[in-house]
């Protein structure tokens, strides 16, 4: 069994994914660690009777990164305005994603997410400069890990779970901001969208890990 933890609110897909009937926020699995997940064996918070154990772990990128330090670069670029300017670009960032992969009209994480700047600052009429701009949006591959994370990757690790990230981000995020936090002896795969251009949580993203020609968690039962 596979979980894909973003909130941890898992969807059922067939019979690899499970729902559980709990919500749980990624920090608070994160601050758990091992013992979340052997809680989640019990199937007594299951909606299935029988389900195979937990054998890898899948994170959504911003589970290990925070990104905290981008809104605090725009309120320095930006005094007084970087608040808003984070709320407007993250709400854009996403329907764009969502927009593109209703519409089949795809391009990479890093694109939506200059565009997305691009309409924030449009609609909050700032002026902002091709140097600012840069900064902001390179703000993505400079990101920190949340402080819990490499202790309970370690964790997590040394119990024999496959662990991974399957992530709207592009190839190279995952690679620079997993380098650069020295994490990525920790994850088996690091999984983009990019590989089937449809955004999470569409359906063809989720079983990236388990399906078809771009699968890298094969997935077998017991």
């Amino acid at each position: 069994m596979i979980i894909d933890i973003k909130y941890i609110n898992l969807c059922e897909v067939k019979s690899e994914l499970y729902l559980f009937s709990k919500t749980m926020h990624r920090r608070t699995f994160l601050a758990l660690g091992v013992p979340a997940v052997t809680a989640w064996r019990r199937p007594s918070i299951l909606y299935h009777d029988s389900v195979p154990s937990i054998k890898a772990i899948l994170f959504d990128a911003f589970s290990i990164f925070d990104p905290s330090h981008i809104a605090l670069m725009a309120g320095r670029l930006f005094p007084g305005k970087g608040p808003e300017l984070i709320r407007e670009w993250r709400t854009r960032q996403f329907e764009y994603a969502w927009l593109r992969s209703m519409t089949h009209c795809y391009v990479d994480f890093q694109t939506i997410t200059s565009d997305a700047l691009d309409y924030a600052t449009q609609l909050l009429k700032m002026d902002i400069s091709p140097r600012q701009h840069q900064q902001l949006v390179d703000g993505f591959f400079e990101l920190s890990v949340w402080p819990e994370v490499p202790l309970v990757l370690g964790e997590l690790t040394k119990e024999g779970y496959r662990l991974g990230i399957l992530s709207n981000f592009t190839p190279e995020m995952l690679r620079v901001n997993t380098n650069g936090n020295r994490i990525t002896g920790y994850f088996e795969n690091l999984i983009s969208v990019d590989s089937v251009k449809r955004y999470k949580p569409e359906r063809k993203s989720s079983l990236i890990a388990t399906r078809g020609s771009h699968s890298h968690f094969p997935y077998s039962h017991g």
